[in-house]
């Protein structure tokens, strides 16, 4: 299993590491659903998200909380759904 973690590509914009541990706070609270191997990189563009979840729900409500949250569109959701059916 991957560690979550967050990248940065674009120096001087990004998320530090507590602002990170908000938006995984954030993330999991609203979903209901922990996202074990998240994955975030800040790009030059917007921001594009990595890991995995067992729901679809929770992989949109990632991406709608992630562009809200650092304030950029996120450019690609690689989050693999595990299960089909939230529970």
């Amino acid at each position: 299993m991957l560690p979550c973690e967050l990248r940065t590509v674009r120096p001087g914009v990004g998320l530090t590491d507590e602002a990170f541990a908000r938006l995984r706070k954030v993330l999991e609270a609203r979903a209901g659903q922990r996202y074990p191997e998240l994955r975030v990189e800040v790009v030059e563009d917007g921001v594009l998200l990595y890991g995995r979840t067992d729901c679809y729900y929770a992989k949109q409500l990632a991406q709608h909380v992630a562009g809200e949250f650092i304030g950029a569109p996120v450019l690609a959701n690689r989050i693999e759904v595990l299960a089909s059916e939230c529970e």
